[in-house]
């Protein structure tokens, strides 16, 4: 949960001309039923300086890992996890201090860090392990 950096992601077409972005995560539960969820807020500045900003609803899918979760960006829909994408952590930080995230497929990937800065030798070793879990090199930083 909290505030994490994105260091880098693959080009998609829902951040395209989006910089310094951001993802805050916070645990909640649905009104009426208590249902646990992640809610989602990005945020980034597009090249012409305004600000965009996205919220989603994220779900568990493994409860025994929580490392596999769908998430959906479309309004009212997302209270039931419909259109939800695939969000699996592929690998964290032994204390939380980056994150490895794509879908199953891998067309989706990003590397979320705690900090605005991550040092050149940290990102060369996360992109051997992005590579080892099928990711490709051609990432945006």
């Amino acid at each position: 949960m909290g505030l994490w950096y994105e260091y880098a992601r693959y080009e998609n077409q829902f951040q395209k001309n989006c910089l310094g972005t951001t993802a805050e995560y916070q645990f909640k539960k649905t009104p009426i039923t208590s249902r646990p969820y992640v809610q989602v807020i990005n945020t980034c500045q597009r090249e012409n300086g305004k600000i965009k900003s996205s919220k989603a609803k994220a779900f568990v899918v493994n409860k025994e890992t929580n490392a596999t979760l769908k998430v959906s960006f479309v309004p009212i829909l997302n209270w039931f996890g419909a259109f939800a994408g695939d969000y699996n952590i592929l690998k964290i930080g032994p204390n939380y201090e980056y994150a490895l995230v794509g879908d199953k497929v891998r067309s989706t990937f990003w590397i979320g860090s705690r900090t605005k800065e991550r040092p050149e030798s940290l990102y060369q070793e996360l992109l051997d392990i992005a590579q080892e879990k099928g990711v490709r090199k051609e990432l945006i930083r």
